[in-house]
């Protein structure tokens, strides 16, 4: 996916990433916490691609990225 998107819209979401994880620092409430987190997880697949959990690769498995850990 990342060649697919234009330096421009590339470095709007490296900086999106970071003004949502300096949010999720400074979140007040869990659920706001989370919601930054979520939204700056989001930036970074967008510039790196998804993440992808190593123990499930080597056992096939699909599960999402929330579920990885």
């Amino acid at each position: 996916m990342r060649g697919k998107i234009s330096p421009d819209k590339l470095d709007y979401a490296r900086r999106r990433e970071v003004q949502e994880r300096t949010a999720a620092k400074q979140a007040l409430s869990i659920a706001a916490r989370r919601a930054h987190q979520e939204l700056a997880q989001l930036y970074s697949e967008l510039v790196n691609g998804p993440a992808v959990c190593l123990s499930d690769v080597a056992s096939g498995s699909d599960r999402s990225l929330k579920e990885c850990g």
